[in-house]
C-alpha cells in the first residue's frame, strides 16, 4: 500500500472534449479511501457516482460539476495501491496524456511511498456470472485481484487477444499501464459524428487500420486488450478499491464494466 507525501498536479487537454483540465492530487486523511471533487466539495468514490450514459469513457457526476474520462487515472491508483488521496477536478475531462495509465503511475510514484498495511483486508467477493450482449464476465473468490481480458477485435490486424495482470504493482506497470486506448479507422466517422475525440491525435491513442496501427508500431503485440484490461481496473476502483477476487471478461466496455461494478456493489451489500 502506498500513501502521497506530497501533493501535486497534472493538466492537460482532454481525448473527447479537447478542453483543458487539471487534476489535483494530495493526501487524504488515514482510512478516507479516495475522495473525488470539484469546486471544493468532496465526496467518497463510489459506484453511484458513475455517469449511466457515458460514451467511450467513465464520467463522475460530483457536486460541483462532471468530470469524464477518469479511467486511467483510478487505473493507476488501483495499480499502484495508493489508498486515502484526494482528487480535485477543475475542467470537463481529465487529460488524456499519452493515452495510457502510464504518465499517471510515473507521477504518482514520484509522489507516494511504501505505508504500513490499514489493517483491512479485502473481502473476498462473491461468485457471478454476468451476460449482457456480447460482454460477458465471471467473478470467483480470490485472496486479491486478479484480472483476464479477452478481446476480439473487428479489424483483422488484432485477432483475438488475451491479456492479463496478476494484481502487482510491477506487472501493473510493466504491462498494463503503458498501453494506449484505442479505436479502429472505420470507427472514427462513428465517433467523430458523437461529438467525440475532438482532442484525439495519434499523440494519445492507437488507430487501427485493416494492415495494422497508424503512425507507429504497438508498444505489445496485444496492446488493445492490456487496454481493454486497463479500462476495466479504472472502473473497478469506482468500488472504491480492487476486491479479492479473479475476474474472467470477455468483450467487455465502459458500460458493461459499469453493470459488473453495480452488481458487485450489490453482492457486497448482501
Amino acid at each position: 500500500m502506498r500513501r502521497l507525501v506530497r501533493a501535486f498536479e497534472v493538466t492537460g487537454h482532454g481525448l473527447h472534449t479537447g478542453a483543458d483540465g487539471t487534476v489535483r492530487l494530495g493526501p487524504a486523511p488515514e482510512g478516507s479511501g479516495i475522495q473525488v471533487g470539484c469546486g471544493g466539495t468532496f465526496v467518497p468514490l463510489r459506484p453511484s457516482l458513475a455517469v449511466d450514459d457515458a460514451e467511450r469513457c467513465t464520467a463522475l457526476r460530483l457536486p460541483g460539476g462532471t468530470v469524464s474520462t477518469v479511467e486511467h487515472l483510478l487505473a493507476a491508483l488501483a495499480g499502484a495501491d495508493v489508498r486515502d488521496v484526494r482528487l480535485e477536478f477543475v475542467g470537463p475531462e481529465v487529460p488524456i496524456l499519452d493515452g495510457s495509465a502510464r504518465p499517471w503511475l510515473d507521477r504518482l510514484l514520484e509522489h507516494a511511498a511504501a505505508g504500513p498495511p490499514d489493517g483491512r483486508p479485502r473481502e473476498p467477493a462473491a461468485p457471478l456470472s454476468l451476460h449482457w450482449g456480447t460482454a460477458s464476465y465471471r467473478v470467483t473468490p480470490a485472496s486479491g485481484p486478479c484480472l483476464e481480458v479477452e478481446f476480439v477485435g473487428p479489424q483483422p490486424a488484432l485477432g483475438r487477444q488475451l491479456a492479463r495482470w496478476d494484481g502487482t504493482v510491477d506487472g501493473f506497470a510493466r504491462e498494463i499501464a503503458p498501453a494506449r486506448t484505442f479505436a479502429g479507422v472505420d470507427e472514427l466517422a462513428g465517433i467523430f459524428a458523437a461529438g467525440l475525440a475532438r482532442g484525439g491525435s495519434l499523440d494519445c491513442a492507437l488507430v487501427i487500420g485493416p494492415a495494422g496501427p497508424l503512425g507507429g508500431p504497438l508498444r505489445f503485440p496485444d496492446e488493445p486488450a492490456r487496454h481493454k484490461l486497463l479500462d476495466l481496473i479504472g472502473d473497478l476502483a469506482l468500488l472504491g478499491g480492487l476486491p479479492a477476487c479473479r475476474i474472467r471478461a470477455r468483450a467487455p466496455s465502459h458500460a458493461t464494466n459499469r453493470a459488473l461494478v453495480q452488481a458487485l456493489a450489490r453482492s457486497a451489500r448482501g
